[in-house]
């Protein structure tokens, strides 16, 4: 399995492959599996990095493919399995030293690789969720299928995570003699 730059073809007969996640039940990259996410004969397969598979499902067995701000959702009967595409960005402001105009040109070169790198990502998740739509099944009847979180339920979920790893490493701190 190959991760190729192309354009996804529909049919899935020559094979396409791209760098994505698996998301959780919280749908942040923090508890996301990476891989690499592969439509090979009519089949949907997610691999891990060791490329051990992870999920083979035929895609006339899924259903509902629906875009979400960090990539797609796509349902296999009433299991959502979401997905975040793209490479992890690799960019951060934590690594900006100096200050003035020196620090002041970094941080925003990296503000435009990580506008790029979205950029990138959401270009790979319209690509995955165009080529899905007519390749998958039917929603059967009487199921009930959900949106994917808008973005700010997303951030929100992000802060509040974050402050409740910062409050449990404050509570330590001051808990611990």
């Amino acid at each position: 399995m190959t991760v190729s730059d192309e354009p996804l073809a529909p049919g899935g007969s020559r094979g396409s492959a791209s760098p994505a996640m698996r998301l959780r039940a919280i749908p942040i990259t923090m508890f996301a599996t990476d891989g690499t996410l592969s439509l090979t004969d009519g089949r949907l397969v997610f691999a891990k990095s060791r490329r051990r598979v992870v999920l083979d499902i035929p895609l006339h067995q899924m259903h509902s493919v629906m875009s979400s701000p960090m990539g797609f959702h796509i349902w296999h009967g009433q299991r959502r399995l979401k997905f975040a595409t793209g490479e992890m960005p690799t960019t951060s402001a934590g690594g900006i030293s100096g200050v003035g105009a020196m620090g002041l040109g970094v941080a925003t070169a990296q503000t435009r690789a990580a506008l790029a790198e979205y950029r990138a990502s959401k270009d790979l998740r319209d690509n995955w969720v165009s080529v899905l739509t007519p390749l998958v099944g039917a929603r059967p009847t009487g199921l009930r299928v959900r949106k994917p979180w808008p973005l700010w339920a997303l951030l929100l979920t992000t802060v509040a995570v974050a402050l409740a790893i910062i409050g449990g490493i404050v509570w330590y701190s001051l808990a611990t003699p």
